[in-house]
Parts: C-alpha cells; sequence; structure tokens
C-alpha cells in the first residue's frame, strides 16, 4: 500500500484560533495589494501595511521549533526542513510569476531576464515573494542562533541581536535583499517565539495597548523620517499583540469558517492572490472601470473562491500539496 502523504493539520495539533488569525492576515495581506493596484497612498492601505506583515510574521515564530540539534546530523535535517519548505516554494513560484510577466509583457524594460537569475536572492522578479525570502533568511539565522544559545535566556538574546540588524539594516545601505528583508524582519518573528514559548499569554491591557499605540503613532509623525522604523516597529508589535489577544479570547469558539482554512493553508492564499488581482485590474481597466471599491471586492472574492476550491482539491488529492508544501514529502505515514 502507497503511504498518505501528509498536508498541514495532519500530523500535529493544531491552534485552531491560530489558524483564523493567520486567515485574517492574509486576506489583509491580499486586501493590500489590491488597494495599492490603484492607489498607493490609500490611507486603508497605509493602516493595514503598520501591522499585517509583522503580524505574519510573529505568527510564524510563535509555531517555531526549537532547533537546537544534537549534532551535525541533525542540523543538517533542518536545514534541509527549511530549505524545502521554504526556499523550493519561493523558487518555483517566483519563477511561474517572473515567467507570465515575462511573456505576456515581452518587451517591458521593467521585467528582464536578469530578474529571473536573480530570484535566489532578490524578489524583483516576483515582488510579493519577499515574505518567503525573509522568512527563509530569518530560519536559517534561527537556527545558527539556536545552536550557539542555549541557556535559558536565549530568546531574549536572539531578540537583541536582531534588534542590532533592525539598526545596522536601516541605519546602513545593504544591497542583498534576502539578508536586509530577514534583518528587518527578524525582531518580529523572535518576538513571535516568545509568545509562542510563554502559551500565547499576552499581558496587554486592551485599553491600554491602544493608549500606547496612540502615544506611539504621535511620536512616529513627529520624529525625522530616517527613525520612523523605531515607531512603526512598535506599532506593528503592538497592533499584532492587541490582534493575539483578542483571537485567542476566542479559542473555546466553534471554528470552520473559510478564513481559518485560508490559514490553515496560508502559503496557497499567499502564492496564488496575485494570479488573481493583476488580471482583474487589467480587465477592469480595459472595461474603463477605476472603482476601487469594485476592484477590491471582486479581487478579494475572486481570490477566497478559487482558493478554497485549490484547498479541496489538495484534501481530496494530497499529492498537489507538493506545489505549496514540498517538505511534506519528509513526512510519509
Amino acid at each position: 500500500m502507497k503511504p498518505k502523504l501528509a498536508v498541514p493539520g495532519d500530523y500535529m495539533k493544531r491552534l485552531h484560533w491560530i489558524d483564523e488569525l493567520r486567515g485574517f492576515a492574509i486576506l489583509l495581506v491580499v486586501a493590500g495589494h489590491l488597494i495599492g493596484g490603484l492607489d498607493v497612498d490609500h490611507p486603508i492601505r497605509t493602516a493595514i501595511y503598520l501591522f499585517h506583515m509583522p503580524l505574519l510574521f510573529i505568527i510564524s515564530g510563535s509555531l517555531a521549533k526549537d532547533g537546537c540539534c544534537s549534532d551535525i546530523k541533525q542540523f543538517f535535517t533542518y536545514l534541509l526542513k527549511i530549505v524545502i519548505g521554504i526556499y523550493v516554494p519561493y523558487l518555483f513560484w517566483g519563477f511561474c510569476f517572473w515567467a507570465g510577466q515575462y511573456f505576456i509583457y515581452m518587451g517591458d524594460e521593467n521585467i528582464t531576464l536578469s530578474d529571473l537569475f536573480r530570484l535566489p536572492y532578490d524578489n524583483s522578479g516576483w515582488i510579493p515573494g519577499w515574505f518567503l525570502l525573509a522568512l527563509f533568511g530569518i530560519r536559517i539565522i534561527e537556527l545558527i542562533m539556536d545552536n550557539l544559545f542555549r541557556n535559558s535566556r536565549a530568546g531574549y538574546i536572539r531578540l537583541i541581536i536582531w534588534l542590532i540588524f533592525l539598526l545596522v539594516v536601516n541605519l546602513f545601505d545593504m544591497n542583498i535583499p534576502i539578508l536586509s528583508f530577514a534583518f528587518e524582519s527578524g525582531v518580529y518573528y523572535e518576538i513571535g517565539r516568545i509568545i509562542g514559548d510563554r502559551g500565547y499569554e499576552v499581558k496587554i491591557r486592551t485599553g491600554s495597548g491602544f493608549l500606547a499605540l496612540l502615544g506611539t503613532g504621535a511620536v512616529h509623525c513627529c520624529i525625522p523620517s530616517e527613525y520612523q522604523f523605531l515607531t512603526g516597529t512598535v506599532i506593528g508589535v503592538l497592533i499584532s499583540l492587541i490582534l493575539i489577544k483578542y483571537f485567542r479570547a476566542k479559542e473555546d469558539r466553534d471554528r470552520s469558517g473559510y478564513m481559518e482554512t485560508l490559514g490553515k493553508y496560508s502559503m496557497i492564499p499567499y502564492t496564488l492572490h496575485a494570479y488573481f488581482t493583476i488580471p482583474i485590474k487589467l480587465l477592469l481597466l480595459h472595461m474603463g472601470i477605476c472603482n476601487l471599491g469594485v476592484y477590491v471586492i471582486l479581487g478579494m472574492a475572486s481570490c477566497i473562491v478559487f482558493c478554497l476550491l485549490v484547498i479541496k482539491l489538495i484534501e481530496r488529492y494530497s499529492v498537489l500539496s507538493l506545489f505549496f508544501y514540498p517538505a511534506k514529502i519528509l513526512n510519509w505515514t
């Protein structure tokens, strides 16, 4: 008998509220890209971009496992899982996205063959793919730090290192995208790890959180732009903590909605959403329709429906999950 290929959720106890929160964050990613397709300065898009990616990195970190290894073989086993689980999907879907743009818009100077050659370290050929590229870099660095720092305060040591990386990437020029993305976002991932290690106990009062958010926002508007990354980081963390507390408070509620499903299979909407947002935009523009509301509603609806259909196919034919979760091939049972 052939072994069954594992799909997300088959091999571990899932936290349903985390799936729902991650689904919410993914929908914010889609909405942000849709709104930005017509109006990059829209206030709703600006608000979304304050926290949606920090939230995704914090969630990813909260679900991370300790990478401490007993020997070099185990280290390279962990490394292989990271490469296959994150980097391979990034390269595959990045190539697909680049190829679609290159052959459809052939001759466009903004889409070149050099973008393909830079794809292993630069997401310019697949702009939405920067999250996976950053996550890959973060996971590699975290694996190394897990095996360098093994005491009870290792989490705080890693957090301090990520804060130093954040300062370095914002105060000095760094022209290596995979490193700059990782250095900018690693602090969120590490905060997520600390939260996950503490059982998602977020000790922040909602009222106090909003007051801190307003205060930080006021400071953010007053300080020079070159230092706004500091207050921007605090804002992203505060909003994420408030959302974590809110969704966790509903953990006993029955869930089976589309947000939980999209969160459980988050790689699918993340990699596929741009394949719908761009064609719908071109179609509406061709028809002379420039209404932002129509574009966002159609884009969100088409993305959600198609991704749910893909998920149904994966649940029925689990081998299809390899296109999104190639590391599952290591979990044959």
